[in-house]
């Protein structure tokens, strides 16, 4: 649990050198923990996703439904216009739930109790990285679907 804290509390460093040397410096003192998988999105987030796929495509043998990492493949695999893996890890993300309604839920439960916060203007970026997320799983879904009918009718 501690180490989850301290992960969590690494990938949330405002300054991108920060948050990169401590997930790093998480992910090395506990491999099987959390921050692998952080610096992964970090690395993603940032643009990364040379740096992001070598840390996701491992994990993913662990985790084989999460979005998170199958999201930073697709976006390698586009970066790269590898067809067959889009059309792979787009099918997977298709189906992959997206932590979009997890977050604004979560997002909601912040605002009622940072709410002197929401009133000074500030809003959690949660709500922003959902959206994102939920536009991705969508994205997947219209591919899956154009490209199957692209088959079916070949």
């Amino acid at each position: 649990m501690r180490a989850a804290i301290r992960a969590m509390n690494a990938y949330f460093q405002r300054d991108r050198a920060d948050r990169i040397r401590a997930l790093r410096d998480e992910a090395e003192r506990r491999p099987e923990g959390l921050g692998r998988h952080l610096l992964a999105v970090a690395f993603w987030e940032e643009g990364n996703l040379d740096e992001a796929f070598r840390l996701a495509e491992p994990l993913l043998q662990e985790t084989p439904q999460n979005f998170d990492l199958l999201l930073i493949c697709l976006t390698f695999h586009l970066k790269y216009d590898n067809e067959q893996q889009i059309d792979a890890y787009a099918r997977r993300l298709a189906v992959a739930r997206s932590p979009g309604k997890l977050l604004r839920t979560g997002t909601v439960v912040l605002n009622i109790i940072l709410f002197p916060f929401r009133l000074l203007g500030l809003r959690p970026r949660s709500h922003d990285y959902a959206d994102v997320l939920d536009s991705w799983s969508q994205w997947a879904r219209e591919y899956v679907k154009e490209n199957s009918s692209v088959q079916n009718g070949a």
